[in-house]
């Protein structure tokens, strides 16, 4: 009996051993999945280059005319294009950091 007695205390002992590892590594996940999102906004703050891009196209418009306002207008457009792929890519790379 004593062994079983003995087992049952060792069972347990395992048991909450288990528990509390597991809650120490979801913890570090966290706080690294946490870290990782902050790190990646703050590589990202600043000026939004597709804002930049419209005061450009703004400027040019006006002070520009003929194939060199077209290839500008166009470059810029497909710079535009750009930008916002990456910005969504950007997005849906941060939103993936998680447990």
């Amino acid at each position: 009996m004593e062994d079983f007695e003995e087992w049952w205390k060792d069972q347990l002992k395992r048991r909450e051993q288990k528990k509390a590892i597991k809650e120490h590594i979801r913890a570090a996940l966290e706080d690294k999945a946490n870290e990782y999102k902050k790190s990646f906004d703050e590589c990202f703050q600043g000026v939004d280059l597709y804002d930049k891009h419209e005061e450009y196209f703004d400027s040019i418009r006006v002070q520009f005319d003929g194939k060199a306002k077209q290839a500008l207008i166009e470059r810029l457009n497909k710079n535009r294009l750009d930008l916002a792929y990456l910005n969504m890519k950007r997005q849906v790379a941060r939103d993936n950091i998680k447990l």
